[in-house]
């Protein structure tokens, strides 16, 4: 089975007599699309496009088995005959070469709305552009009978307009508002479960219970770390507690464990309370002060 490829090199060469040899001239690359009428009447080539041709809008092959077996010299026809009497309008293609302009007409007076308006007066006409694409486009160019050789260009493409159908228009019409309505509907869609998961979070957080213990470790230059557990403890900020013990006075000391001394104090209230604090040099961690917190508070004292 044999490949073919898609691209391949035109070379020329010219003779020169002084030498009695020919200089080839720079290579040129050519592809497909380069194959004139490769696709046949009113379809496109695009060389990133599998398969290479393709129908334009509002036509189907005009023999789908040729298609099928890569054959588009017959090209496609159109689904809707045109009727003029019934008000035929054009659809625009944009990044294209213009099709082969051996069956067309041009006037260099005309601007663009001018040049659809005699496209329309005439039944016979299939396409129209300008002609000078140079200050936003001038002149007019018009074609009769099939469009071949158009090819879709990746950049310094054309733009023209291709007759058709009012019917076709109507259906091309409704399939861009679809595709709209979808993109809209999945947008609209999108937001609201975007915010409904927004709402169901900042619920979840608002109804989740207060951590009621917080141990904080908050050395002089150094970083303040937080544990916070859901403790059966008021929680007590670190103000609260320098004011019962009298910002940790040595005459508040009560004496020191492991972890560092402890202290009595007195809050706002009344309230005795005794403080334990963690010493920077204890060789105790924090998740061990947490602990020894979490089973002092299961003791059956008032003032602990």
């Amino acid at each position: 089975m044999a490949g073919v490829e898609s691209q391949w090199n035109v070379q020329r060469s010219i003779w020169i007599g002084r030498t009695n040899r020919r200089n080839v001239y720079p290579t040129a690359y050519k592809d497909d699309c380069d194959s004139y009428a490769i696709c046949g009447a009113y379809s496109t080539c695009n060389i990133i496009r599998s398969p290479r041709c393709g129908c334009m809008k509002g036509f189907v092959p005009k023999f789908q088995q040729e298609w099928d077996t890569m054959d588009w010299s017959n090209g496609c026809i159109r689904k809707t005959p045109l009727d003029c009497r019934k008000g035929d309008g054009f659809v625009k293609y944009s990044g294209f070469k213009l099709p082969d302009t051996r069956n067309s007409w041009f006037n260099e007076s005309m601007n663009l709305k001018e040049c659809e308006a005699m496209c329309l007066r005439n039944c016979s006409c299939t396409a129209y552009t300008n002609s000078d694409i140079r200050g936003g486009g001038r002149a007019c160019l018009l074609w009769f009978g099939g469009l071949i050789d158009d090819r879709e260009l990746n950049e310094n493409g054309q733009d023209f307009y291709t007759r058709m159908a009012a019917s076709e228009l109507d259906a091309i019409s409704k399939g861009k508002k679809r595709m709209w309505v979808i993109v809209g509907t999945v947008s609209i869609v999108g937001m609201f479960l975007l915010s409904l998961v927004l709402t169901l979070y900042v619920l979840k957080k608002k109804k989740k219970p207060k951590r009621k213990g917080m141990i904080e470790l908050n050395n002089e230059g150094s970083e303040t770390y937080e544990r916070q557990e859901d403790l059966e403890l008021p929680l007590f900020d670190l103000d609260t507690i320098l004011n019962a013990t009298n910002n940790f006075s040595w005459n508040n000391k009560l004496g020191e464990g492991g972890f560092g001394p402890f202290y009595k104090g007195m809050l706002q209230d009344g309230k005795e309370i005794a403080v334990k604090r963690l010493s920077k040099e204890s060789k105790q961690g924090l998740d061990e002060f947490k602990n020894e917190v979490i089973h002092i508070s299961k003791l059956q004292q008032e003032i602990l």
